[in-house]
């Protein structure tokens, strides 16, 4: 979907040739801030990847096959055809994933004949990698939503966006002191709320934002 936007066509009738703008991120320096929402952002966000593995040894009454699980778009194309996917992107696919292995499923149990056991014993392969998948990315999708509760990103997201899009400043200042204060919003996440905040004020209410801390 989005790589579609980079697919750039020759100019016809006399239309302008495309044009690559390249930023420095200093000429941006709010985006970084930003809670990210797509899948591979999330999982990086909240549960860190490192060397393509991720860790979660953690995680409550999470089987001991998947208390490290490998994270790669070269091994994994569920992953990579995902990993740009939003967040309710991302849970409308695991559930069509989950019904295609029910169905898979229930398939594999109809062995009726010989022709059957054949057939089973040649797509077991692909069955097992697909039920490592399934298990894999809804576990992984499970303690992301539990982490988004527990730390109020929604709820943190909307003030983000709210205030690079819209100019309300004394408003906006009121549901950041509001929000830094509660004790689900982490450190980090309340330091990216005073940032974001501080550098889209007016000069003259800059010490307005220190004042929180």
């Amino acid at each position: 979907k989005e790589s579609s936007l980079f697919s750039f066509r020759p100019p016809e009738n006399g239309s302008p040739p495309p044009l690559l703008i390249i930023l420095d991120r200093r000429d941006d320096p709010i985006t970084p801030l930003l809670t990210q929402w797509t899948y591979q952002a999330m999982v990086h966000q909240l549960l860190t990847i490192k060397n393509n593995r991720i860790d979660l040894s953690h995680v409550a009454g999470v089987p001991n096959e998947l208390k490290e699980v490998v994270l790669s778009a070269e091994q994994d194309e569920f992953y990579a055809k995902n990993l740009f996917a939003n967040y309710g992107e991302i849970a409308t696919t695991i559930r069509d994933l989950m019904e295609s292995f029910q169905k898979r499923a229930k398939e594999q149990k109809k062995i009726e004949s010989i022709s059957d056991m054949k057939i089973f014993v040649e797509t077991y392969p692909q069955f097992k990698k697909m039920s490592g998948t399934v298990n894999k990315h809804l576990t992984l999708i499970s303690e992301l939503s539990m982490q988004i509760g527990k730390k109020s990103l929604l709820e943190l997201s909307e003030l983000e966006q709210d205030m690079v899009c819209r100019a309300d400043h004394s408003a906006q200042l009121n549901k950041v002191k509001k929000l830094v204060t509660e004790e689900k919003i982490s450190v980090e996440d309340a330091l990216r709320l005073i940032l974001i905040y501080s550098m889209l004020i007016p000069n003259n209410d800059i010490n307005k934002s220190y004042s929180i801390i």
